[in-house]
């Protein structure tokens, strides 16, 4: 999707330095605008940024965050995790080391993958136990069957004298 959109808050990281990756090495600084020369392309060729501060960080090449705008010709891709890239970012905020944050971060992600993890064992426990359970009920209906058939057998037998 192509945009010329300005105006939008958006997320981007960098070294703890704030110097552009990929061999630019500009100086990122805060209130300053940095572009792109050449056509742009996703994650080859333009300024990048993300919607929200957990969907850039899966493109961080470091701790530092800012809060940017992307300004110019804009492509954006809405698959997860988002991503725009567009000619020109400025940088609003510089949020500065993030180090503490990323830690307490990963921790939290920990701890929640912790728990999706027990709510996985609980709910193999549980299609374990409704399996034994309708094995168990699949013998007694077998069982009560055969009981059925054996009664009428006895039955017939008993009043007609039939085998």
């Amino acid at each position: 999707m192509k945009n010329e959109l300005r105006g939008v808050d958006m997320y981007h990281w960098t070294n703890i330095k704030g110097v552009l990756g990929n061999g630019d090495g500009r100086q990122v600084v805060e209130g300053e605008t940095l572009s792109a020369e050449g056509g742009l392309e996703m994650c080859r060729c333009g300024m990048h940024a993300s919607p929200t501060v957990a969907e850039a960080l899966a493109y961080a090449p470091g701790c530092r965050l800012w809060r940017v705008e992307l300004s110019g010709r804009r492509i954006d891709d809405n698959n997860f995790p988002r991503r725009s890239v567009a000619r020109s970012r400025t940088a609003l905020v510089d949020y500065g080391d993030q180090t503490e944050g990323l830690v307490l971060y990963a921790r939290w992600c920990a701890e929640r993958a912790r728990q999706h993890a027990a709510a996985a064992r609980a709910a193999t426990r549980a299609a374990a136990q409704a399996d034994a359970d309708a094995a168990r009920a699949k013998a007694a209906r077998a069982a009560e069957r055969e009981e059925q058939i054996a009664w009428w057998h006895d039955y017939i037998a008993g009043r007609y004298g039939d085998e």
